[in-house]
């Protein structure tokens, strides 16, 4: 049977079916990026392909990060090692290939480079390099081609707030593609409840720093700002939105920017949401204003050490909001203990930045940059 493009493929190798095609490190993509075989592994992003076109002068680009193709290194070590690099038109020499069907009936092929007569050709083990080597008659340059087939997935309702147990890692990776929503959340001006104004339903984010998180990408510790918008993308949509969802869309963490924001939720054919920006000093009068008029705000605050930041999005206050410590937040660092899966916190601003070590020994930070969202 041919193999189609608009599938996604385990690529394994038909010397041991056990070993998948992928690539070196912790779910990284890179340019040069060792590609390898290893064991299936539920949490490695970096175990599915997909074809660029049809069978011949095509390329295989990671599922995972598809501007990335099978490349053959031509530095002066290692030549002829099977990497990972851009998918560039400048880069077709070393990438483009054609699959020799060995077994068709079986999608069983051969991935030969068009311009440099050589095949890929399995590592006698798992996690070796492997090169791309002239032809031979041996079952290591002979791959099994099985689709990938995403499990049933529902997304998680988010009209009110999302119950903790929701927040599991498999639903954090799940591919959904973007999120298609058919109607948006009614802004109210929030009352006084004991003492308190807050906005209702705001949903814990994921935790960034939990272990289940960062065993499918370790810069997702570095990702509050992700993570943050995430949350905010949740209680406009009413659904769970994962930041893990924003990689389909190129974002790489721990980076994030309105056109991830844009492209992750749709609503009547176009991005359903955008950040705008509030102040690139925010004050706390400011940030009262937004939240009497039901609004949440997504803000940065920074450390007197170098790099010291953090995320997180400001949902109410306490009495009448005069200091940081009255400020509350929802924290996608401070991850709640003890807890599988484990979640966000909700936490004062003072209390967030200071488990996040922003703030300095008397407890100072400075409140930086704010947005909030609307209608795109």
């Amino acid at each position: 049977m041919a193999l189609s493009s608009n599938k996604v493929y385990f690529i394994k190798s038909y010397a041991n079916l056990a070993r998948y095609l992928d690539v070196y490190g912790n779910n990284q993509v890179i340019n040069g990026s060792n590609v390898i075989t290893w064991d299936v592994d539920s949490t490695a992003m970096t175990q599915k392909w997909k074809l660029k076109n049809n069978n011949t002068n095509t390329k295989i680009l990671s599922n995972f990060k598809p501007t990335f193709s099978l490349d053959h290194w031509v530095g002066s070590t290692n030549y002829g090692k099977c990497d990972m690099y851009d998918d560039k038109p400048e880069n077709d020499t070393d990438q483009l290939v054609t699959l020799i069907s060995y077994k068709e009936s079986q999608n069983l092929y051969k991935i030969k480079l068009v311009n440099h007569n050589k095949f890929l050709t399995a590592a006698t083990n798992n996690g070796n390099t492997m090169f791309w080597l002239a032809a031979n008659d041996q079952n290591n340059q002979i791959w099994k081609f099985e689709e990938y087939i995403a499990p049933q997935f529902t997304i998680v309702d988010a009209s009110i707030t999302v119950a903790t147990d929701k927040y599991t890692k498999d639903y954090f990776s799940a591919e959904p593609g973007a999120i298609v929503i058919t109607s948006k959340r009614t802004i109210t001006p929030p009352s006084v409840v004991s003492g308190e104004k807050k906005i209702l339903n705001m949903s814990l984010p994921f935790a960034q720093t939990s272990s289940e998180i960062q065993s499918i990408n370790f810069s997702y510790g570095s990702s509050c700002k992700a993570f943050a918008v995430a949350a905010l993308l949740t209680y406009y949509s009413k659904k769970l939105i994962s930041p893990h969802w924003f990689t389909q869309f190129g974002w790489v963490p721990p980076e994030c920017d309105n056109a991830h924001v844009t492209n992750a939720v749709t609503y009547g054919g176009k991005g359903a949401f955008k950040l705008v920006s509030l102040s690139t000093n925010t004050s706390l009068s400011q940030l009262k204003v937004k939240i009497d008029a039901g609004i949440p705000v997504l803000l940065r605050c920074t450390g007197n050490s170098a790099g010291k930041q953090h995320w997180v999005v400001v949902y109410g206050y306490k009495g009448e909001g005069t200091a940081n410590s009255a400020f509350l937040v929802v924290d996608s660092a401070n991850t709640t203990i003890g807890t599988t899966p484990r979640y966000g916190r909700y936490d004062t601003l003072t209390g967030a930045m200071s488990w996040s070590y922003v703030s300095d020994s008397n407890g100072i930070f400075t409140i930086k940059e704010s947005y909030y969202m609307t209608d795109n």
